[in-house]
């Protein structure tokens, strides 16, 4: 996602130069008069993920929107060193659990009020809770 506020094109060039983004951050801060540092860059990326969850969700996205297809639940891997194995839906959904909770969504998949604090967001959370029955915690 940082790649992605950056308008770098992740495909032609290597993960290992992307993965590591002191050097974007450096050609940004180069090209802007604006400092920012690698942790910067991924906090601005986390505030964007933040707001494109929360889009999604005001359109209806809940968790049965991240579901996989059916097929790998059911189907065997027909070849390869996993040949014969399903993903267990079990297991599907606790680490789906383990995604939101990282991310600090709630277990249907939305950004909680914290979330929003968390980014700076506290105007764009007053939009969101109008547009969505959310539960704030007292």
């Amino acid at each position: 996602m940082a790649g992605d506020i950056l308008g770098i094109c992740k495909y032609p060039i290597p993960w290992l130069v992307t993965y590591l983004l002191g050097s974007q951050a450096r050609l940004f801060s180069l090209a802007t008069g604006i400092d920012k540092t690698e942790a910067d860059l991924l906090f601005d990326a986390q505030r964007v993920t933040t707001l494109e969850r929360a889009f999604n969700v005001m359109r209806g996205m809940r968790r049965k929107d991240d579901m996989l297809p059916k097929r790998l639940f059911e189907e065997p891997v027909p070849g390869g060193p996993y040949k014969g194995e399903r993903l267990p839906r079990v297991k599907f959904n606790k680490m789906l659990d383990e995604y939101y909770a990282l991310r600090n969504y709630d277990k249907d998949g939305i950004p909680l009020k914290e979330t929003f604090d968390k980014f700076g967001l506290s105007v764009e959370w007053e939009v969101f809770k109008k547009e969505v029955p959310v539960e704030e915690k007292v």
